[in-house]
């Protein structure tokens, strides 16, 4: 940045709320802001909300859905995406099904079809944009094994990238019962899976645990800071509790919490003991019938602490270091979704402290992240604070059903009169749409998630982790309410923005790019016969051409062929289209012609000396979206909202007592089975059958292995590649003491996303491939008796996955068993001073059993393509309502059981705001419950009543 351009911009500053003092470092802290504000321009971020039709959902059933892709600053409609991802994940954390919706004014709708071969369980919707994913790591994975050196050589910087995960996505999680006869909704069923469990497990319950939260990050020794803390058990489960503060022994005040579990109080750590402990602070409390002690976290000897008081004028901010710390001019700015509203410095080189107040007006309604940094751009503290102007409740929206107040009768005709308000005084747009979604109240399943497009797009969004009851917090602006709101900021504070990179004034390198038509791009690789990915390189400047064939069906193929960039960069245009195509990809030296002009030229021997040389330690790194890393789920995301223990936990009235609490039973995810308090004895339950059980998840072998190509940077077909026959034929089995399992190392990808250690099997069409079979050579007349060929790669067409866990908690801990997978023996070697052998160490917690079909006859030899194969999704096809008019048609033989009575997801209001929406109820509601919301292209948010 050039001095007059600085000067230039120390001015708009200035006239924005900006306060700069003179002098070098002043100089520095704004090229760092300026530094900011440049890269939320040039690098804008996206949001994405979903309005669904219910809260709960049985087999059989349809999760329909309206989906709000909006800009992260002004949630104007998205200003780069014009493509959505939407998918439907199984408790594992698979996509069951991956929706790829084309954006409208930044709107779009669809539904997923709940069929009844799945297992009844907790799913997830959750929904991101490609570029979405250059932005936000959430959550890592548990597996320290897949952060080692090792795991970076053999994996690469890409997936590490997954592991990262992704807290920027939109995701919602949903209970999906059982199928129930005669419209019985009141029955809610979730089916468990057999286990391989030990004899005795420890429950996730009622371990009480207290977490701390110094303001601002820092609890610097000698200065008073505020520490927030929230109470809650193993599992997740927030406890409003009451103590004392003790020091030495000896109890100094009392404490309680204000509202779901959380509290505050104020300490001050001696400045002698800043190494220690803070000379014994500690909480005390009872729970449980027995007393628990929590020391405070260890202070700092040095460092500045960043406390802030929100008020309805404004923030103030106080800053302070102690004596051991040296003083410094530091740079302050509170910014709300990316976009900079106060910056100024804060000269400490002479004082311990200073006090600022920044002026509401000067402020943007929802989270404002109070950041302190230095002029190397480090960020020192940070501070989330919530400001509400009420300026961002663009309009209500009210519903009245016409008709007898009682209710509803079943096959009767339901007119809706909607009426949109303007908010404050705010203008509308001559038209503007909404979702609606009418339901059965009486089923219609209470929960947590009290949210809509107002209270997530403010205050979810922008927050770590699940919100219980976020309406609450707008319910009302008083300081009851004011105080709960920032103990939130306080406890579960963070920010999407990462602030030391937006300030030093590197540019973002986005992986995935903003997707605004259907294309596929690649980076072409040479791996120069390392095995080491980090060596890999791109074949920038050597002259290769990219040859595609695109197959939908037999008569729909599309071809085409592009040159590869110097960066070994290439894209891939298609012209829209529905459903799912198989893409074939090929690489040249020249333009496509002659006998290698198509995917059939690009057929070789298996023999490596008879390939040609440019293709030869090739591979393609797809750039596209991939699917992030499955989130482990909150407590109060999977628990019922009649639970009796929190009944009131939201709230002032419950506490936590030294008695033994209530009678309840609770599904206990960790153990897998239905627990009491304590410890819960589970007697050892092993496979008996398991092709008589239910997988735990299902897989098309293509798409799973476009699903790993995605999270791992690397096309690759699937292989089987042991079990190997000579002369180009396969029997059943190789007598082999090397474990056996699909390419792609294994598959034990799969099983490390999964958190599944233990002991692993495999099986092909329910038969186990293990030892005692011998390679044979020659035509199919030499198969011994009750031989028979193996099938051939291109024959596995599923793979169904049984494990001991069908949930993904596994994933977000410590392995159970070393974070190893190891083969499955049935008898072990004798180890030393043993003369007997043994069995595996481990249980057999997973099998993988692949289901394969006779597309390619047994014991033919297929040549080998000599590209790369990977499933490219094009647009799903929209799935219209069923909304069955009864006046003009009998009733049904069998009773109306649709849960969902009527949905529409553009719902258009003209000048007159108002809408009148006419259908007919189904077989069995009495009650009717109306779901309606949206956010105009402008960015006005329309909230029902």
């Amino acid at each position: 940045m050039t001095l007059r351009v600085l000067f230039a911009f120390l001015f708009a500053l200035t006239s924005a709320g900006v306060a700069w003092a003179g002098g070098a470092d002043s100089l520095k802290l704004a090229v760092c802001q300026a530094n900011f504000d440049r890269f939320a321009a040039a690098y804008p971020q996206e949001r994405v909300y979903l309005h669904f039709d219910n809260t709960s959902y049985y087999k059989g059933e349809r999760i329909w859905y309206k989906a709000y892709v909006v800009g992260g600053s002004d949630f104007r409609a998205a200003p780069l995406s014009r493509i959505l991802y939407v998918e439907l994940l199984n408790p594992m954390g698979y996509p069951v099904e991956t929706q790829k919706l084309p954006l409208r004014g930044g709107q779009a709708d669809g539904s997923f079809e709940l069929s009844d071969t799945i297992n009844a369980g907790f799913y997830e919707v959750r929904a991101y944009t490609a570029w979405m994913l250059n932005f936000t790591p959430g959550d890592s994975h548990g597996w320290s094994r897949l952060r080692s050196r090792d795991s970076r050589i053999h994996y690469g910087e890409r997936f590490q990238r997954y592991l990262n995960g992704n807290a920027g996505v939109f995701s919602r999680v949903f209970p999906i019962y059982e199928p129930v006869d005669s419209c019985r909704y009141s029955v809610r069923r979730m089916l468990r899976q057999p286990k391989a469990t030990s004899a005795l497990a420890r429950t996730a319950g009622d371990g009480l645990h207290v977490d701390f939260y110094p303001e601002g990050g820092n609890f610097v020794s000698g200065v008073p800071t505020r520490i927030a803390f929230q109470a809650r058990t193993e599992a997740g489960r927030t406890l409003n509790v009451a103590g004392a503060l003790m020091r030495g022994g000896d109890s100094i005040g009392c404490f309680k919490t204000d509202y779901a579990g959380r509290g505050m109080f104020s300490a001050t750590a001696d400045a002698d003991s800043a190494d220690l402990l803070v000379s014994g602070l500690e909480l005390k409390l009872a729970y449980g019938g027995r007393d628990y002690r929590f020391p405070l976290p260890k202070a700092r000897r040095r460092g500045y602490s960043l406390a802030v008081f929100p008020s309805a004028k404004g923030l103030r901010i106080s800053v302070a270091r102690n004596a051991r710390t040296e003083g410094m001019v530091l740079g302050l700015s509170v910014t709300c979704r990316g976009q900079t509203g106060y910056a100024g410095v804060v000269d400490l080189r002479s004082s311990l402290g200073t006090v600022l107040s920044v002026d509401t007006a000067l402020l943007r309604t929802g989270v404002n992240v109070v950041t302190l940094y230095t002029s190397a751009g480090r960020v020192v503290a940070q501070r989330m604070a919530f400001v509400n102007k009420h300026d961002m409740a663009g309009c209500r929206l009210r519903v009245a059903v016409r008709g007898d107040s009682a209710g509803v009768l079943p096959y009767a005709p339901v007119t809706l009169d909607c009426t949109v308000a303007p908010v404050g005084g705010r203008g509308l747009p001559d038209s503007l749409t909404f979702s609606l979604a009418v339901t059965d109240a009486d089923s219609r399943e209470a929960t947590y998630d009290t949210g809509n497009v107002l209270t997530y797009l403010l205050l979810s969004s922008e927050i770590k982790g699940f919100v219980p009851h976020p309406a609450y917090y707008f319910e009302a602006d008083d300081a009851e309410h004011r105080s709960a709101l920032d103990l939130l900021m306080m406890v579960q504070g963070w920010t999407r923005y990462d602030f030391e990179l937006m300030m030093s004034g590197d540019s973002l390198c986005p992986m995935p790019m903003a997707e605004r038509s259907l294309v596929f791009r690649g980076r072409v690789l040479d791996d120069g016969g390392w095995r080491d990915r980090t060596l890999w390189k791109p074949v920038g400047g050597k002259k290769l051409w990219v040859f595609s064939e695109m197959v939908l069906s037999p008569d729909s193929i599309f071809s085409g062929e592009c040159r590869v960039g110097s960066d070994g960069v290439f894209t891939l245009s298609f012209p829209p289209f529905f459903g799912s195509g198989r893409l074939s990809l090929a690489l040249n030296r020249d333009s496509a012609g002659g006998d290698k002009g198509d995917i059939a030229g690009h057929n070789y021997p298996k023999r490596r000396n008879r390939r040609p040389g440019h293709l030869l330690g090739r591979h393609v790194e797809p750039l596209n979206q991939w699917s992030p890393l499955p989130k482990d789920y909150g407590y109060y995301e999977t628990a019922a909202l009649a639970d009796p223990w929190d009944e009131n936990i939201f709230g002032r009235v419950f506490m936590a007592t030294t008695g033994r609490p209530g009678k309840y039973v609770a599904y206990d995810s960790l153990s897998g089975s239905y627990v009491m308090a304590g410890i819960d004895k589970v007697r050892r339950r092993r496979w008996t059958n398991f092709l008589d059980a239910r997988p735990v998840c299902v897989a098309d072998i293509d798409g799973l292995m476009a699903w790993l190509s995605g999270i791992f940077g690397d096309i690759q077909p699937f292989r089987w590649n042991q079990y190997r026959g000579l002369g180009g034929l396969e029997c059943r089995s190789v007598n082999s003491n090397s474990f056996s399992a699909p390419f792609y190392s294994g598959l034990y990808e799969l099983l490390y996303i999964f958190g599944l250690d233990g002991t692993h099997r495999a099986f092909v069409n329910g038969l186990s491939p293990d030892r005692g079979y011998r390679a044979v050579v020659g035509s199919a007349g030499n198969l011994p008796e009750g031989y028979r060929f193996f099938p051939h790669d291109e024959n596995f067409r599923l793979l169904r996955i049984y494990a001991d866990n069908d949930n993904r908690r596994l994933a977000y801990s410590p392995g159970r068993f070393g974070e190893r997978v190891s083969a499955y023996r049935r008898i072990r070697l004798p180890e030393h001073g043993s003369s007997m052998p043994k069995e595996n160490d481990h249980p057999v917690t997973s099998i993988f059993d692949f289901i394969t079909d006779g597309r390619y006859a047994d014991g033919s030899s297929l040549p080998e393509f000599m590209g790369y194969r990977i499933n490219f999704a094009g647009f799903n096809r929209p799935v219209e309502f069923y909304c069955p008019d009864y006046s003009h048609a009998p009733l049904p033989e069998h009773t109306d059981c649709r849960r969902t009575v009527y949905w529409n997801p553009n719902v258009v209001v003209g000048r007159d705001r108002r809408a009148t929406l006419h259908f007919h109820n189904n077989g069995f509601s009495r009650r009717l419950a109306v779901s309606a919301e949206g956010i105009t292209p402008a960015g006005t948010m329309v909230v029902g009543e």
